[in-house]
């Protein structure tokens, strides 16, 4: 998707929920109890805009239909 140097590894709709996963938890640290624990949320929201997660990479994993490379 937007990182071209990476191969794509995870999926539409596990992006989608990595998105939502990870917007939720940094909402959590700026809008409600403002506990350094959603900045969690980052590690989600960053691989689901790249579409790469390098912990599927390690172990073979992968949700997207086609490899692109």
């Amino acid at each position: 998707m937007v990182l071209d140097l990476l191969p794509r590894n995870i999926g539409a709709l596990d992006c989608a929920i990595r998105i939502l996963l990870g917007t939720a938890l940094l909402g959590i640290t700026f809008f409600g109890p403002q506990i350094y624990f959603g900045w969690i949320g980052m590690g989600p929201l960053l691989s689901g805009i790249a579409g790469y997660d390098p912990f599927y990479d390690f172990f073979g994993f992968s949700t997207c239909r086609r490899s692109t490379r």
